[in-house]
């Protein structure tokens, strides 16, 4: 492969442990025949890119010292993809939650807006303790095994998950 690392830095030699090793094999197609045989079917896919500059600058090619090119990974990486998985979610959610999470999703966002309006309204007038009282409106999250069978685990493990 192109961008296997034979030097000795450890920045280099992860990526070389983590997409090297192991490995599936898929085949897809858009055939009507080949629906018969099927196993699986591809109901929905999204794709979701970071845009910061710590996104941009965790993975990439370069050279060490010792002039051996190869691809680094820097530390942020967990961070990262942590972050484009939660992203990747919220935009799979509608397609894939049944209608009970979806309403339970779109009340806690209701409520949200709400609390923080009133709290808005009655901050800096002469109702600042009752504004205090008022509680804060966490963010639901939804179950997605209701609405998903099988989840694929991300090659860097629970890590980037927990990232």
């Amino acid at each position: 492969t192109p961008n296997l690392y034979h030097g000795n830095e450890r920045g280099f030699l992860l990526q070389n442990t983590l997409f090297r090793c192991g490995g599936a094999a898929m085949v897809l197609s858009n055939k009507w025949s080949d629906g018969r045989r099927a196993w699986y079917k591809l109901l929905h896919t999204v794709r979701v890119q970071g845009t910061t500059e710590e996104a941009y600058n965790c993975i990439y090619e370069t050279e060490d010292g010792e002039g051996q090119k190869g691809v680094r990974l820097s530390k942020e990486i967990v961070r990262v993809a942590g972050k484009c998985m939660e992203k990747n979610m919220a935009m799979l959610g509608p397609y894939v939650l049944p209608l009970s999470e979806q309403f339970k999703v779109v009340v806690s966002l209701i409520a949200r807006f709400f609390t923080k309006t009133l709290k808005g309204m009655l901050t800096g007038s002469a109702n600042e303790k009752i504004a205090e009282k008022i509680p804060t409106v966490r963010p639901y999250v939804p179950d997605f095994k209701r609405g998903i069978d099988h989840f694929c685990i991300h090659a860097g493990g629970k890590a980037i998950i927990d990232g």
